[in-house]
């Protein structure tokens, strides 16, 4: 995986400074009035005299599909890669500026301005939920046509990663450090967020009345 990724910035300025076709993937969420988290924002080079651009896209959401399913919630991150026929006119990130802010103020807003369709693109959460059945099997990155129940659990499966979202301020990293208390049934952990502490704060009330 680390062969198709790098996150060294030499390598991305590099490719803004080539005068010639290049290739950018790009990781975002939808809904942008919703304070997303810097992390769910990715750009990483994906240059054909280097590498297949493919084999780079399919390292990313490999990657991002196995931090997911360990994160607080699945981000509702859309994956592309983009090939831009001259890489200079292209505006290249500074380093006054977050990922998250030139990929929503800068580079997409360039991007629909030109017009570019993606080569490839891919929702997170919906591959997450195909691949969780048996039943639907992803079509060039993209769900087929679902029935009504599959669609059903579809929209019921996006609603939950939202209201898990919020309750987690869009942030799917836990923030650390963790709080672990072994029970008797297993052990629970807690988050270092306002969240978690009010949940491990409502076990030990819990455990104490039940005590008393």
């Amino acid at each position: 995986m680390a062969t198709y990724i790098s996150d060294d910035p030499k390598l991305l300025d590099e490719l803004f400074r080539k005068d010639g076709e290049g290739q950018l993937l790009v990781g975002y969420e939808t809904g942008k009035e919703k304070p997303h988290a810097e992390s769910s924002y990715m750009l990483y080079p994906a240059n054909p005299d280097r590498q297949d651009p493919v084999y780079t896209f399919m390292a990313l959401f490999s990657q991002q599909s196995i931090k997911a399913k360990y994160s607080a919630f699945v981000p509702n991150t859309r994956l592309e890669i983009y090939s831009f026929p001259k890489m200079t006119d292209v505006p290249a990130i500074s380093g006054d500026i977050s990922k998250k802010e030139y990929i929503n103020q800068v580079l997409l807003p360039y991007i629909r301005e030109k017009g570019l369709a993606p080569l490839i693109s891919t929702n997170l959460r919906n591959v997450l939920f195909a691949q969780s059945r048996s039943d639907i099997l992803m079509i060039s990155g993209e769900l087929p046509k679902l029935t009504t129940q599959q669609l059903d659990e579809l929209v019921h499966f996006h609603q939950k990663q939202d209201e898990l979202a919020a309750r987690y301020d869009y942030n799917p990293v836990y923030k650390l450090p963790l709080h672990a208390v072994e029970t008797s049934k297993g052990i629970l952990f807690f988050s270092d967020t306002k969240m978690g502490r009010e949940g491990l704060k409502s076990f030990y009330q819990q455990l104490s009345g039940n005590y008393l």
